[in-house]
């Protein structure tokens, strides 16, 4: 008899799987729905900070991709049924490529009709325009 102080028997048993201790079989079409969700509501939320900084327009566009295939991943690891969340990050994916899009068509169009446009945004909205505050032209 071993001197256990804690009062179990341990005959060193071979753990098999299928054991009510045993943890479930993991699915990574879990981790791959949350990185959908993240990429998809960075894509979002970056596309907004573009005025800021132009580089956050193509970094916007970027996460919106990789939230996409993603939820494609999610899906097809889901044996065909796309999880909620993965949804959510395509949804969130498709709308950060559209913002991405249309902000990259408005700083073009921007640079194209740059002063004339710039002051007629100020006059439509009754601010004063101070051109020395745009350098570039």
């Amino acid at each position: 008899m071993d001197n256990n102080p804690f009062g179990y028997q341990n005959n060193n048993a071979p753990f098999e799987p299928g054991t009510p201790f045993s943890p479930p079989p993991q699915n990574n079409a879990n981790g791959y729905a949350i990185a959908s969700l993240s990429l998809g509501i960075a894509s979002v939320c970056v596309g907004f900070l573009c005025c800021c900084f132009a580089v956050f327009i193509v970094l916007a566009g970027i996460c919106g991709v990789l939230a996409i295939v993603f939820a494609i991943v999610a899906k097809h690891e889901a044996d065909g049924k796309m999880p909620n969340m993965a949804l959510a990050g395509l949804v969130l994916g498709i709308i950060g490529i559209v913002l991405c899009i249309l902000l990259l068509l408005f700083a073009f169009v921007i640079q194209v009709y740059n002063m004339e446009l710039i002051e007629e945004l100020y006059r439509d909205l009754g601010l004063e325009f101070d051109p020395d505050a745009y350098p570039y032209e």
